[in-house]
């Protein structure tokens, strides 16, 4: 998660590289990439902040790890779930 908040980062100086008159398809495709990575980042952000859906996300990423590797949870997964006493 913490990868795509960087990626608007990243797109935003691409976009700020890419000049309209070189090429402007290019700094379109930049441009509307960047209005949905910032999309995304807003919903991830309001995701985690709620709890109910941050314990979904956290169910639904041990069930996926599962799935993946069923002998093994992989070591992610397991630092995101609630140690018990």
């Amino acid at each position: 998660m913490q990868r795509v908040c960087k990626y608007p980062l990243l797109f935003s100086e691409l976009l700020k590289h890419t000049p309209v008159i070189d090429c402007p398809r290019s700094h379109k495709d930049i441009e509307s990439t960047l209005i949905r990575l910032r999309e995304a980042t807003a919903q991830i952000n309001r995701a985690t902040n709620d709890s109910r859906t941050k314990s979904a996300l956290e169910k639904t990423w041990l069930l996926y790890g599962r799935l993946a590797f069923p002998d093994r949870v992989s070591m992610a997964v397991a630092r995101l779930l609630p140690t018990s006493c």
